[in-house]
């Protein structure tokens, strides 16, 4: 979850207002007025909350961008990324003041599973207030309930989670409203060299390979409860990413494909990002060595505990893997022993 009021971690660049959202109005959003209290109990001008409108909210949303931030989004960073083909509707909210927008929440909706059961994913991923009002709405509560009311009112099953390290998240977990999965936890794999060489081969692959459902439809067992990884999640994820290119790599072992992982960008840096990844259960220490040494330098990467034992290296990350408690479906208890996870469920990376 990135709240956007300090050090940014994604791709955002400054845009012409015209050129942001530009894709058809969901149409009249419903509003609410909601009398506000400051936090020092001084009653409050009526605030206005409603659904993100990209046919009229798009001026006023930059201008938030820009002022929060000091830059903002590609023109079609929001629109790939709170409208993939499966989803019925976007997840964002804005809250209105003075005749303008002071406040934001968005959620991602992705599809996920959970014991094969398919159940949506939504992640509470951006979220802003101008500075003037930080201190007169409590709008990160307030615009994150609007988002689980509609969630709980279209999905009779729901996750609602995120990734965060902000401070706000305390916020949450104080009012009830959140717990902690688990931190995320950076392992890193140096080369090695190992001789006789290795069982497995490392191929390229293409986001449009049709082995990618068939791999997925054969090891979505393997996924007890985690995101659907199959072709059109790699494709709108890393292969239509408007800023960042990453690399799909194809894992055989004796001709047959055992599983893919995808690099990100080093940016310089002597690890290789391995941002996503799927591969046999336990196996995947030997398989990412493999892949280290492929690389000829080190590989890092979020895997989720439940998954593997610790690796020689790893820490703690300061990023807390974190659910919403009310609106989601799934006990916390069955999060951390099944929860699946890589770097790349983070928006991030």
């Amino acid at each position: 979850m990135r709240l956007l009021q300090g050090k940014h971690h994604g791709p955002m660049l400054t845009v012409p207002h015209a050129k942001l959202l530009a894709h058809t109005s969901p149409g009249t959003p419903h509003a609410h007025n909601h009398q506000l209290h400051a936090w020092s109990g001084t009653p409050l001008s009526e605030l206005e909350t409603r659904r993100l409108d990209p046919s009229t909210d798009q001026a006023d949303l930059v201008d938030l961008f820009e002022l929060v931030f000091g830059h903002t989004i590609l023109p079609g960073m929001w629109e790939w990324k709170h409208q993939p083909e499966w989803a019925p509707r976007h997840e964002c909210w804005v809250a209105r003041y003075d005749d303008r927008i002071v406040g934001y929440v968005g959620a991602v909706c992705v599809r996920g599973v959970v014991d094969g059961k398919a159940v949506p994913f939504f992640q509470l991923s951006d979220a802003m207030v101008h500075p003037t009002y930080r201190r007169k709405f409590d709008y990160f509560d307030l615009g994150a309930k609007h988002i689980f009311e509609d969630v709980v009112a279209h999905n009779e099953d729901r996750i609602i989670y995120g990734f965060s390290n902000h401070r706000a998240f305390l916020w949450f977990k104080k009012l009830g409203l959140s717990d902690i999965v688990e931190k995320a936890r950076i392992c890193t794999v140096p080369p090695q060299d190992v001789g006789a060489g290795t069982p497995f081969e490392i191929k390229e692959a293409s986001w449009q390979d049709p082995w990618l459902d068939e791999f997925w439809a054969e090891h979505i067992a393997t996924v007890r409860l985690g995101l659907v990884r199959d072709a059109a999640y790699l494709a709108w994820r890393y292969g239509r990413h408007p800023v960042y290119r990453y690399k799909l790599r194809r894992i055989e072992e004796g001709g047959r494909a055992i599983g893919w992982v995808v690099l990100g960008a080093h940016g310089g840096k002597p690890e290789m990002p391995v941002v996503d990844m799927l591969l046999p259960p336990g196996r995947e220490p030997e398989v990412l060595q493999a892949l280290a040494n492929h690389l000829n330098r080190p590989v890092r990467f979020w895997l989720a505990s439940n998954r593997t034992p610790p690796f020689a290296d790893e820490k703690e990350s300061k990023t807390s893997v974190y659910i919403f408690l009310k609106p989601t479906t799934i006990g916390i208890e069955q999060l951390r022993n099944d929860l699946y996870y890589t770097m790349g469920d983070a928006d991030w990376w």
